[in-house]
């Protein structure tokens, strides 16, 4: 018996500003965050990983309108989202896609050094949320700024 068919989502950008990632999920697919450490000192780069898992039992193809699948953002506590990283990373703006067959993890590292979007270092002591999407699909872990 071959394999089974994948499961297609399709997602329409009609117009942007800034290059987004999105997608749109198939019930298989997971995100989770994985970060280097729980804590870090002053102009110490924080060092994650989104992880992304297919745990259901078919391909699950997720389409984007960029070339950055994964993207993240930094929400202080004291200020409110203080870094996106789409405003740093070069993404194009094209049609790609991913296909995730069951079982198959992908993990997209990434890397913040702790300043804002104006490359103002960020305060410390502190505690910032990292909030990482693969598509729409979100992950969040804390962390603390020492």
């Amino acid at each position: 018996m071959g394999r089974l068919p994948a499961l297609v989502v399709t997602t329409f950008i009609v117009a942007s500003i800034l290059p987004l990632t999105t997608g749109i999920w198939g019930s298989g697919v997971r995100v989770a965050l994985a970060v280097g450490a729980p804590a870090y000192g002053p102009g110490e780069p924080v060092t994650f990983a989104i992880v992304v898992r297919n745990v259901g039992f078919v391909d699950a193809r997720v389409d984007f309108a960029t070339s950055c699948h994964t993207r993240f953002e930094v929400l202080d506590v004291r200020s409110g989202i203080v870094y996106h990283s789409e405003v740093h990373y070069g993404c194009f703006e094209m049609l790609t896609s991913v296909t995730l067959a069951p079982g198959e993890t992908r993990t997209y590292p990434w890397t913040w050094d702790q300043t804002t979007d104006e490359k103002i270092p960020v305060r410390h002591p502190s505690a910032v949320f990292l909030l990482a999407f693969f598509g729409s699909r979100p992950a969040v872990a804390p962390i603390l700024l020492v």
